[in-house]
């Protein structure tokens, strides 16, 4: 009998576990790392007088352009939608 099982700890379990453990603390430390001394104050201030147009356009054409990218990437196109009608 396999005694990780007997003991409740199921290797590919706890190597899940111990994997999201280390990314996650890694996430957090090198976003701490990365923000470190922003003014926070003034990136609110810079956030409020964008124009809200703008923001939504940007926003829409980068996602277009991701995936046309990926679209031209893997040369496949998406599925059509399936057809609910019984005739």
């Amino acid at each position: 009998m396999d005694t990780r099982i007997a003991a409740g700890l199921p290797g590919r379990a706890l190597r899940r576990t111990v994997y999201w453990a280390v990314s996650l603390s890694l996430a957090a430390a090198l976003l701490n790392y990365s923000l470190h001394g922003v003014n926070w104050r003034q990136v609110w201030i810079t956030v409020r007088s964008a124009r809200l147009l703008l923001v939504i356009l940007s926003f829409a054409l980068v996602t277009a352009a991701l995936l046309l990218w990926e679209r031209q990437a893997t040369g496949r196109r998406a599925a059509p939608p399936e057809r609910t009608d019984a005739r």
